[in-house]
């Protein structure tokens, strides 16, 4: 029996060596790297593909200024996606997919639309290029954990360099390159973390040694024993990960004591994405798509038409503080009468434990 504890003992070293050098290894490894500005050739130069970010004012993001990095869940992220492409019968571009904020339908994309998508004419460059820009403003409600915490956009598009014989084009689809921001690991809206123990550093005992040799065996076979009873406690007792109405309201009781003057931009992120988490509605912007998945989520329920309309009207609260004042530049608080009716609507929706 005591052969068989030390093996175990040893197994279990293994294990957390093995583990180290696997999380070790992990921190050499280097995710996408992010850059201001994505570009491809296609086509041996006959096409190029630029993204580029743009800052608050859509001016385009360079050296210092260069931000893809600490981005936060729900963060609007706005890009300038350029098509440069020498004229002809039959060439062109057709970038219905990222007006339509259909970015890669077949293998789904991290990021969704967050505004209204803006296309120029071809504009002639001066050395034999024309060019496309298509201007999306987009965010992201996927969350990631170190080290892969990296949000890649790229979207499907459709190119044609040279047309086919009765001068149509000869599409083929295609990939814009992929554009990376990361998010900071204290920037996520959802914290899995809700432990409120006392974290505190405790200087350890003093203990005086008469004799080394004897109270370092009997550390060993204290380790030992403590190493098997507890693997046997959590073999009995496994830990219960928490119910997502748990979670959520957490966050939501957090949220309405900080809002009695109103609600700020930062709280409506984490309500929205807690909100939307639990209605299974996480990656979803249009208004149709949105409504058919509440109708499923509240299925069961006898109420199921008027909680679905009700979960609108959150929806429809929280984006108006979150979308429409930021094409103006300024974030407006969501007064304290409205925040009063929202969390009303929210006690309706997810229930308390």
């Amino acid at each position: 029996m005591f052969n068989k504890a030390l093996r175990f003992v040893a197994v279990l070293m293994l294990l957390v060596i093995g583990a180290v050098g696997t999380a070790y290894a992990q921190d050499e490894q280097q995710g996408p790297t992010p850059v201001c500005t994505a570009r491809q050739v296609y086509e041996d130069g006959k096409l190029l593909v630029s993204v580029t970010a743009l800052d608050d004012y859509g001016k385009p993001l360079s050296g210092d200024l260069c931000r893809n990095y600490g981005y936060r869940i729900g963060d609007p992220v706005t890009l300038d996606i350029a098509f440069l492409y020498k004229p002809g019968p039959g060439v062109g571009i057709n970038t219905d997919n990222l007006l339509k904020g259909k970015f890669d339908p077949k293998n789904g994309t991290d990021f969704v639309l967050a505004g209204q998508v803006i296309q120029t004419q071809p504009m002639d460059q001066g050395n034999g290029y024309v060019a496309v820009v298509v201007r999306v403003k987009v965010l992201s409600w996927v969350y990631k954990e170190e080290p892969n915490n990296f949000l890649v956009f790229n979207s499907v598009f459709l190119y044609s360099t040279e047309g086919l014989p009765d001068g149509t084009p000869n599409w083929k689809p295609a990939m814009t390159p992929d554009y990376t921001i990361t998010t900071s690991h204290t920037a996520a809206a959802i914290s899995k973390d809700l432990d409120e123990s006392d974290k505190s550093f405790q200087p350890p005992p003093k203990l005086t040694f008469s004799d080394p040799m004897r109270y370092t065996a009997f550390g060993i076979l204290g380790l030992v024993a403590l190493t098997l009873g507890w693997s046997f406690y959590r073999y009995l007792n496994p830990p219960k990960a928490k119910s997502e109405h748990v979670i959520a309201w957490a966050v939501f009781d957090e949220v309405r004591k900080s809002s009695l003057d109103g609600m700020s931009y930062g709280n409506a992120q984490r309500v929205a994405a807690h909100l939307r988490r639990y209605l299974k509605v996480t990656a979803l912007t249009e208004q149709s798509e949105m409504h058919d998945a509440l109708l499923a989520f509240f299925e069961k329920d006898k109420d199921r038409y008027e909680l679905v309309r009700v979960a609108e009207e959150a929806f429809a609260q929280l984006d108006a503080v979150l979308y429409e004042p930021a094409y103006a530049g300024v974030a407006i608080p969501m007064p304290k009468a409205q925040v009063k009716d929202l969390f009303e609507r929210i006690e309706r929706l997810v229930p308390r434990p």
